[in-house]
């Protein structure tokens, strides 16, 4: 997420119109979703422009949320592999990451499997001490606050969020301290290409 950019703002009933159109029965084909004035449309050919999403039923997800949607914000990583929708309503985000192919997890995009095999050597335990449920993380505090490079820091705040201690909000375009129930010992299970590497 931290890598993705901003591809498209979009009009609220554009896309309630856009979601009637996409039927409810699986289809694991791969679609490029490509702007159309402050709406979208589909393509089956790849367009720069556009955002590739495969299994594009799940899109259907967002119709109960985007009722109450003040904006729609559509981001993607530059390989095109995962995109996220971004849904403002009021006070309150709502945002559905999807990797572009339905039958693909996160584990391979972006530097997760980098940032945790490179985890031994970095200095975890001192940056995530110095989390206190922040909404937005500034990594240069951080860095100077463990006397750490900021792309050091960056990995550990990587590793933390394959730990379910961080997240990043596209909106700030920020790291957020949080705490999922993970059992933290078996994180390295639960990457198995890192496990067999």
């Amino acid at each position: 997420q931290s890598q993705m950019e901003k591809r498209m703002s979009l009009d609220k009933i554009d896309v309630m119109r856009f979601l009637r159109s996409i039927p409810s029965a699986a289809n694991h084909s791969n679609f490029w979703l490509v702007p159309l004035g402050k709406g979208v449309r589909f393509s089956k050919n790849a367009d720069p422009s556009g955002v590739k999403v495969g299994g594009i039923q799940r899109l259907l997800m967002l119709r109960e949320v985007l009722l109450f949607a003040d904006t729609v914000d559509v981001f993607a990583h530059p390989d095109g592999e995962a995109s996220e929708w971004c849904i403002k309503a009021g006070g309150v985000s709502f945002s559905l990451t999807l990797t572009a192919e339905s039958n693909r997890g996160f584990s391979g995009e972006g530097q997760a499997l980098f940032d945790i095999a490179n985890a031994e050597q970095l200095k975890i335990a001192s940056v995530r001490a110095l989390l206190k449920w922040q909404s937005s993380i500034d990594a240069t505090e951080l860095a100077q606050a463990c006397e750490m490079d900021n792309r050091k820091v960056l990995n550990i705040l990587g590793v933390l969020g394959s730990r379910g201690l961080v997240g990043f909000d596209l909106q700030q375009n920020a790291y957020f301290h949080r705490e999922m129930p993970f059992d933290l010992d078996s994180v390295a299970d639960m990457h198995p290409r890192l496990k067999n590497a």
